[in-house]
Order: structure tokens, then C-alpha cells, then sequence
């Protein structure tokens, strides 16, 4: 039955095959968080690979791949159009052409895949007999090894935007996550996608007994990951004895009101009453979103006071502001920055956002488009990179504003901080598929450093989670409120990950190209 299914893919025509190539990519982001419908990808994963085998032309191929991307990132970026109705009356008209061409864009990654495995294509004829189920796992090895290639590929060119990896469906089971420690977020996404490539062999036509076990063995070896990940999480000891307490500010505030200037004194007058509400006396460390001082505290000498009075005894004060900088013979710089500040209202330490958001914060290309008129105002300058902060009494700790927190490998400095702190401001995008996938994102960075991540949101998700990415405590999406916690302490020693790197992920999809090749049948000529 399954081989007449695939059977019948390969006899539609062309604008047929095109179109179950788009629905196959937008179920497939159903397995993104928040859905988590992981099962799905047993299915459409091997749709795609049938849909591909069967194309002759090299031009079909790289279509039926684009449009599988097209459909999988539209379903998955289709929330930033949320931030264009932000100011609708003039970005409003852009909002749906861009996410589309955003999702074109990256439909181009898929593209490349389907043409490299077009190489791999089956033959025309079966004379003489072909081992099938050897050219179908050659397929699937070097299925794996593209797509962990490409997310890492889109994860820094042209800055890097390496959103909805394949890892992250497993975000709601940290027993899944833990192997994040040893191979990374592409070493799970090079697993998951093997895995859950794996029944495209179920369409061969050897025997039974060699389609299941070569079909359900990968899916054996994520059991093992899982069961491996239990141990973990009941062996590991993420408590702190004597640990600082930390508080999180989530005021949410919506975007279209964030910055209306006779707001603006009355959202900094609240970030400080509820920074002081019952048990400021208990904490040590209180934390605000991104950009929650709408003022320059470096120069306002009225304000900084204000924003001293959120500073406990002996503590700190950690927010999110804009910051400026002109020296002399140069133009005015302005960076998306995070300042610390003392009991007594001096700024003890800052950080400069390093990856900037294109289109959001910088416009790449901006000579060549035409796009001058509406984005005046985005010249944000970058900060020189990841860095640690070390203030007298807190343990150190790692700055990451907004999506910094989504690449893997590329949170901490050169000194091993002891937790990982993110200020967001997701407000952008409402109550959208957005700011959830956006935490699951930052909560594999905890598992991978082995830190804790501590982080704040605006309008949420803000969350304590400790070195194993398990929540401990969390604010949900769009509400109000505080969070009091005490810090989860990191692990020791380090973990493989945060001593290798995304080395580890890379080797595990060369390999699996390597593979590819060497069982690949060998055809007559």
C-alpha cells in the first residue's frame, strides 16, 4: 500500500506535485512549537522525499524543493506580519508581501537540497534489478546531512537567522533535549530528520523484514537519546545552595502603546512599583525586558534616580535601554544595549546588542533597495560580541538581547559566565506562534551551555530555567506580573557542546553524506 502510495505521487503532473509539496512543508511546521505535533513529520518528510525521486528534470526538482520550503517557512514565519500592523497605516500594505518573500527566500535552502539529492535520483528503469532500499537509505542519510547543513548555513549568512531548527519540536520533553549537551541543536535536528525520514524506505520493494528494520532503527536510537536524557535529568543536581534571587519584571506592555510619549514616564513609574512590591527586600538581582527605559539613563540625571529606586540594597538593577555614542570626527551611534546599575544609581557595566535584526534593526543591502522613505529610523550599530559581566557579589553572567538567544554556540564570551540572562521585547508580534517559539529556542541554549537561562520579556514568555532546560518558574504569554526565584546553579563540568561547539553537529552530517555515497548502488552505464 505505501509503495502504491508513493507509486501515485510520481504520476501527478506537475502543478499537483507542487501544490502537496506546499501543504507537505506547512504541516510540517504543525511539529514547531506550540503545536509540538511531532508525529506529522513520520509523514511529511517522506512525502517530500517521494515527490523528489521520482522528478527527471533538475528543474523539477529545485521547484518541488522550493515549494516545500516556501510552505514549511510561511507556516512558520507567518507571525511577523503581526509587527507591520504595528504602525499599520504605514507598514500595514507590507506586511503580507513581505512575509512572502521572506519565505520564498528561505524556500531557496530547501531548493538546494532537492537539487543535490537530485544526483541521487533513481534510476529510470529496473534493468537490471536495482537494490531499492539501499538507494532510498543512501537518500535518506544524505537527506539528514543537507538539512543540518543548511539550517547551520542559514544560522550565519547574512547574519544568521537560524529560527524553527528541526530541534526545537522537542522543546515540551527536556528528556529529548538533553542530548543538545553532547551534539547540539543541529546534531538533534541531524537525528530528527533522520528519524523521521526513515519510513521513505517502507516504500521499497525488498522484503518486509529489511524495510521495518532499516525504517525503525533510527527511531530506536531517539528512545535510546530519551532514555539517555531521564538519566540525566534524575542524576543532575541543578539546586543552589545559598543562591541569589532574582526578579522578573513582565509589565506587559503592548507595542502600540510601548512608545506613546505621554506614556512613557507612567510604563517607567510602574516597571519601579512593581520592582518594589512585596519581597523586594529578599532580592538580589531585578531584571527588566528589552528596552524597558524609554529615557537615557547615561545622560538624565532626573531618571537614572527614577530608575535607581528599582535597585535593591546591595543589588543590582539589569535593563534594557537605547544607548548613544558620538566620538569625535565620527556620526552618532546608536546600539540596542543592556546597563547594570548599582544601589547607588552608578551604571556598574554594559552590553551592546551584536546581531542585530535585519529589517528591524539594519536594513542589509540598503543602497540597492528602494526602501529608503520607511526606514529612517533603523541604524542600529552593533556592539564587538558576546561577552561575560562580572559585578562583585552576582555571579556572572552572559547578555543576550532579543533573538540573540537562537544561536547555537554563540551566547557567552571567552570567560565561562554562570548563567545566561535574555532580555526580549516580543511585544511585536502579539499574541502569536512567535514568542513561543522564540523560548523554546532560547531554552536549548541552557542545555547546550549546561547554564541556567534567566529570561524577560516584556510581554512574555519570561522564565526561570535551570541548566537542563526544565521551567522552574514562568510567566505566561501576555500578562502581567512578577516572578521571584532563586538561581539555578550551572553545571560542572562544562558540557561537550560548550567546549566543542557546533564541530560535533557538522561531523555527524558529514559522515551521513559519506555514507550516503558509499551504500549508493552503483548503475550500469
Amino acid at each position: 500500500m505505501i509503495a502504491a502510495f508513493a507509486n501515485n505521487l510520481s504520476c501527478m503532473g506537475s502543478m499537483q506535485r507542487l501544490g502537496v509539496a506546499t501543504i507537505g512543508g506547512a504541516l510540517t511546521a504543525l511539529a514547531l512549537p506550540p503545536f509540538h505535533l511531532v508525529p506529522i513529520l513520520w509523514i511529511s518528510l517522506p512525502v517530500f522525499l517521494w515527490l523528489l525521486e521520482s522528478e527527471k528534470e533538475l528543474k523539477g526538482a529545485a521547484f518541488t524543493g522550493w515549494a516545500f520550503g516556501f510552505g514549511f517557512f510561511l507556516a512558520g514565519f507567518h507571525w511577523i506580519a503581526n509587527a507591520f500592523f504595528v504602525d499599520k497605516d504605514t507598514f500595514g500594505t507590507l506586511a503580507i508581501p513581505s512575509v512572502v518573500a521572506l519565505s520564498a527566500g528561505f524556500g531557496l535552502y530547501i531548493s538546494l537540497i532537492a537539487l543535490v539529492l537530485h544526483k541521487f535520483r533513481r534510476p529510470a528503469s529496473d534493468d537490471p534489478p536495482i537494490e531499492w532500499h539501499r538507494f532510498r537509505l543512501a537518500w535518506v542519510l544524505a537527506f539528514a546531512a543537507l538539512w543540518t547543513f543548511m539550517e547551520w548555513l542559514r544560522g550565519w549568512l547574512f547574519t544568521g537567522f537560524p529560527w524553527n531548527l528541526m530541534a526545537t519540536v522537542w522543546a515540551p520533553w527536556p528528556a529529548m533535549g538533553q542530548v543538545c549537551a553532547f551534539i547540539g541543536s543541529y546534531g538533534l535536528s541531524w537525528l530528527t530528520v533522520l528519524a523521521s525520514a526513515a519510513p521513505t524506505l517502507l516504500a521499497t520493494r525488498e522484503t518486509i523484514r529489511v524495510r521495518v528494520v532499516i525504517a525503525v532503527l533510527p527511531v530506536l536510537v531517539l528512545m535510546l537519546m530519551a532514555g539517555i536524557g531521564l538519566v540525566r535529568l534524575y542524576s543532575s543536581d541543578t539546586e543552589s545552595a545559598g543562591a541569589i534571587v532574582v526578579r522578573l519584571i513582565q509589565p506587559n506592555i503592548v507595542q502600540v502603546d510601548k512608545w506613546r510619549r505621554e506614556l512613557l514616564e507612567h510604563h517607567l513609574f510602574e516597571h519601579v512599583r512593581m520592582s518594589r512590591s512585596n519581597g523586594f527586600e529578599e532580592v538580589d538581582v531585578v531584571i527588566w525586558a528589552e528596552t524597558a527605559v524609554p529615557f537615557s539613563i547615561e545622560t538624565s540625571k532626573h531618571y537614572r534616580q527614577v530608575v535607581t529606586q528599582a535597585v535593591p540594597s546591595g543589588g543590582i538593577l539589569v535593563t534594557g535601554a537605547h544607548r548613544t555614542d558620538q566620538t569625535a570626527g565620527n556620526s552618532l551611534q546608536v546600539y540596542n544595549s543592556l546597563f547594570v546599575l548599582g544601589d547607588n544609581g552608578v551604571i556598574l557595566d554594559k552590553y551592546d546588542k551584536t546581531h542585530l535584526v535585519p529589517f528591524g534593526e539594519y536594513i542589509p543591502f540598503r543602497k540597492w533597495l528602494p526602501l529608503s522613505p520607511l526606514t529612517s529610523g533603523m541604524g542600529f550599530s552593533a556592539g564587538p560580541g558576546p561577552q561575560t559581566i562580572s559585578i562583585s557579589g552576582i555571579p556572572a553572567f552572559s547578555p543576550l538581547i532579543c533573538y540573540e538567544s537562537i544561536f547555537p554556540s554563540a551566547v557567552t564570551g571567552t570567560t565561562r559566565p554562570k548563567w545566561l540572562l535574555n532580555v526580549t521585547n516580543d511585544a511585536w508580534f502579539g499574541d502569536s506562534v512567535g514568542p513561543h517559539q522564540h523560548f523554546a529556542a532560547a531554552r536549548l541554549r541552557a542545555i547546550e551551555e549546561g547554564l541556567p537561562l534567566v529570561r524577560v520579556a516584556n510581554t512574555g514568555i519570561s522564565a526561570v530555567v535551570d541548566s537542563l532546560g526544565q521551567v522552574k518558574n514562568m510567566l505566561p504569554l501576555s500578562s502581567s506580573g512578577v516572578i521571584d526565584s532563586s538561581l539555578p546553579a550551572p553545571l560542572n563540568p562544562p558540557t561537550l557542546f560548550s567546549r566543542l561547539g557546533n564541530s560535533v553537529a557538522l561531523l555527524l552530517s558529514v559522515m551521513s553524506g559519506i555514507i550516503s555515497l558509499l551504500i549508493l548502488p552503483r548503475l550500469p552505464k
